[in-house]
Protein backbone atom coordinates (compact mmCIF):
# COMPACT_ATOMS: atom_id res chain seq x y z
CA UNK A 1 0.00 0.00 0.00
CA UNK A 2 2.57 2.62 0.40
CA UNK A 3 4.66 1.89 -2.65
CA UNK A 4 1.58 2.12 -4.21
CA UNK A 5 0.85 5.58 -2.56
CA UNK A 6 4.88 6.61 -3.28
CA UNK A 7 3.89 5.57 -6.80
CA UNK A 8 0.70 8.06 -7.30
CA UNK A 9 2.54 11.11 -5.30
CA UNK A 10 5.66 10.36 -8.00
CA UNK A 11 3.55 10.10 -11.01
CA UNK A 12 1.37 13.63 -9.92
CA UNK A 13 4.71 15.36 -8.66
CA UNK A 14 6.01 14.54 -12.25
CA UNK A 15 3.00 16.09 -14.03
CA UNK A 16 2.95 19.00 -11.60
CA UNK A 17 6.79 19.52 -12.54
CA UNK A 18 6.11 19.38 -16.17
CA UNK A 19 3.29 21.92 -16.17
CA UNK A 20 4.97 23.94 -14.06
CA UNK A 21 8.25 24.13 -16.46
CA UNK A 22 6.40 25.17 -19.29
CA UNK A 23 4.95 21.97 -20.54
CA UNK A 24 5.37 18.66 -22.70
CA UNK A 25 7.37 20.03 -24.77
CA UNK A 26 10.66 19.93 -22.72
CA UNK A 27 12.77 17.19 -21.44
CA UNK A 28 11.81 17.12 -18.01
CA UNK A 29 8.85 14.88 -19.69
CA UNK A 30 10.94 11.96 -19.24
CA UNK A 31 11.04 11.88 -15.61
CA UNK A 32 7.97 10.34 -15.51
CA UNK A 33 9.61 7.11 -16.60
CA UNK A 34 10.97 7.24 -13.11
CA UNK A 35 7.61 5.98 -11.21
CA UNK A 36 6.50 4.22 -14.00
CA UNK A 37 9.89 1.77 -13.65
CA UNK A 38 9.12 2.14 -9.86
CA UNK A 39 5.46 0.25 -10.35
CA UNK A 40 7.05 -2.34 -12.63
CA UNK A 41 9.91 -3.56 -9.96
CA UNK A 42 7.06 -3.21 -7.62
CA UNK A 43 4.08 -4.59 -9.00
CA UNK A 44 5.52 -6.44 -12.54
CA UNK A 45 4.18 -5.91 -15.55
CA UNK A 46 0.51 -4.85 -14.56
CA UNK A 47 1.84 -2.41 -12.40
CA UNK A 48 3.99 -0.97 -15.08
CA UNK A 49 1.53 -0.95 -17.87
CA UNK A 50 -1.26 0.87 -15.14
CA UNK A 51 1.57 3.33 -14.27
CA UNK A 52 2.23 4.08 -18.10
CA UNK A 53 -1.06 4.35 -19.04
CA UNK A 54 -1.92 6.60 -15.93
CA UNK A 55 1.35 8.59 -16.85
CA UNK A 56 0.34 8.92 -20.47
CA UNK A 57 -3.37 10.57 -19.24
CA UNK A 58 -1.84 12.68 -16.85
CA UNK A 59 0.92 14.45 -19.27
CA UNK A 60 -1.20 13.32 -22.52
CA UNK A 61 -4.60 15.07 -23.23
CA UNK A 62 -4.66 17.27 -20.39
CA UNK A 63 -1.25 19.02 -20.47
CA UNK A 64 -0.44 21.57 -22.91
CA UNK A 65 2.22 21.46 -24.96
CA UNK A 66 3.42 25.30 -24.27
CA UNK A 67 1.73 26.41 -21.00
CA UNK A 68 2.83 30.16 -21.90
CA UNK A 69 0.68 29.98 -25.40
CA UNK A 70 -1.45 27.18 -23.53
CA UNK A 71 -1.01 25.57 -27.14
CA UNK A 72 -2.20 21.91 -27.31
CA UNK A 73 -0.57 18.84 -28.10
CA UNK A 74 -1.40 16.64 -30.91
CA UNK A 75 -3.49 13.56 -30.55
CA UNK A 76 -0.67 11.78 -32.30
CA UNK A 77 2.56 13.28 -30.03
CA UNK A 78 0.71 12.51 -26.48
CA UNK A 79 -0.24 8.59 -27.89
CA UNK A 80 2.85 7.77 -28.96
CA UNK A 81 4.50 8.84 -25.85
CA UNK A 82 1.25 6.97 -23.83
CA UNK A 83 2.79 3.43 -26.21
CA UNK A 84 6.26 4.45 -24.79
CA UNK A 85 5.25 4.84 -21.42
CA UNK A 86 3.37 1.55 -21.59
CA UNK A 87 5.88 -0.36 -23.04
CA UNK A 88 9.10 0.52 -20.69
CA UNK A 89 6.62 -0.28 -17.59
CA UNK A 90 5.93 -3.62 -19.36
CA UNK A 91 9.32 -4.67 -20.42
CA UNK A 92 10.33 -3.20 -17.12
CA UNK A 93 7.96 -5.66 -15.25
CA UNK A 94 8.69 -8.42 -17.46
CA UNK A 95 11.92 -8.50 -16.27
CA UNK A 96 11.74 -7.94 -13.22
CA UNK A 97 9.44 -10.89 -12.57
CA UNK A 98 11.76 -13.64 -14.29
Amino acid sequence: MLAAAAILLALLAGAWLVYATGGAKFAILHLMYLPIIMAALAFGPTGGLAAGAFAALLVGPYMPLDTLSGQPQQFENWLLRGVFFCAVGGVVGIGAST
